[in-house]
């Protein structure tokens, strides 16, 4: 959200963070990063 909003410059970005500041919209970024995490299933290991 940041490089969104110009507080961070993008090329310091890299990875999937690059990608969805290209791809997503600030308020898509918002709801994102204001999901609960408490009590989703863990990650299934191989």
């Amino acid at each position: 959200m940041a490089a969104k909003r110009g507080e961070v410059d993008q090329g310091e970005l890299y990875g999937a963070s690059k990608d969805m500041a290209k791809s997503m919209t600030e308020n898509e970024l918002e709801e994102l990063a204001t999901t609960r995490r408490k009590g989703l299933p863990e990650k299934k290991k191989d």
